[in-house]
């Protein structure tokens, strides 16, 4: 056999092994790639999360409305800035229970404000005045007119006037300077109830953008589909074209043999 061919059969191995890496190479991006494009298509969209409510969040941190903590804050007065009200929440209410509930609380916060100040002052206060006061305070300092906060406003400030009233006779035990102001506790109640409703809100906001994260994630995997797609149609083009020019360089190593005995031959016999 001749220099010459034998390097050529040398070459026709060299790209028979390279025609095999690149046909396996391929057939794996098909795979990988088609696999890609069925997860994308049957991917399910993400699920809107479940709206926090207030009231959930809120009631874990009803605990921190105490006179203690009022007494640790030593609240000074601050502006509260009015929030505009939703258009929703100033229609009037037609829940009877929803008023029944919130004079209930009123009446309360009323009775415990004259227990106290009957304490500190050795005198009377007009309910009627004070229920009127109670019930447009949050309104009047920016509190936003929704049900949830305002009941929440309300069961904790009963709760905490509940508590002063029942401590009344020792507070007016202390000196002047010492004893618990009705002004700046109503203050101070106000600033935890904002408090609350911005974390939530907080919380609101931040279930949201996860949501919008979710969603265009999803879109994203949506329009990828058809990248998908086109790369596994591609790579099995690729495949196909390399088992045809593998099937070529088999035919070619196959006849090669024959040719060179034809060629002996014909020398032979000259």
């Amino acid at each position: 056999m001749s220099f010459s061919n034998k390097l050529e059969n040398t070459y026709l191995n060299i790209l028979r092994y390279v025609i095999l890496i690149v046909a396996t190479v391929s057939l794996v991006a098909v795979v990988i790639a088609g696999s890609m494009a069925i997860n994308a298509a049957f991917s399910s969209p993400p699920k809107e999360p479940e709206k926090i409510k207030f009231e959930d969040r809120a009631n874990d941190l009803k605990k921190g409305f105490t006179i203690e903590n009022f007494k640790k804050d030593s609240p000074t007065k601050t502006e509260v800035k009015p929030q505009a009200p939703d258009k929703a929440s100033e229609e009037k209410q037609k829940d009877d229970s929803f008023r029944t509930s919130l004079k209930d609380s009123i009446s309360k916060i009323a009775d415990n404000f004259i227990i106290y100040e009957r304490e500190m002052r050795k005198a009377e206060i007009d309910k009627g005045k004070l229920e009127n006061f109670i019930a447009n305070y949050p309104l009047n300092s920016g509190l936003r007119r929704e049900k949830q906060i305002i009941t929440f406003y309300l069961d904790t400030l009963a709760s905490l006037t509940g508590d002063l009233a029942s401590h009344s006779k020792e507070i007016a035990k202390l000196p002047e300077e010492k004893r618990i102001n009705s002004d700046r506790l109503l203050e101070w109640h106000l600033q935890q109830v904002n408090r609350v409703v911005e974390t939530v809100d907080e919380a609101r906001a931040q279930s949201d953008i996860e949501f919008r994260k979710q969603q265009e994630a999803y879109a994203g995997k949506k329009a990828s589909t058809y990248t998908y797609i086109s790369a596994a149609g591609g790579a099995f083009g690729i495949f196909l074209i390399i088992i045809m020019l593998f099937i070529m360089v088999k035919i070619e190593r196959n006849l090669r043999p024959l040719q060179q005995m034809a060629d002996s031959g014909k020398n032979a016999s000259a």
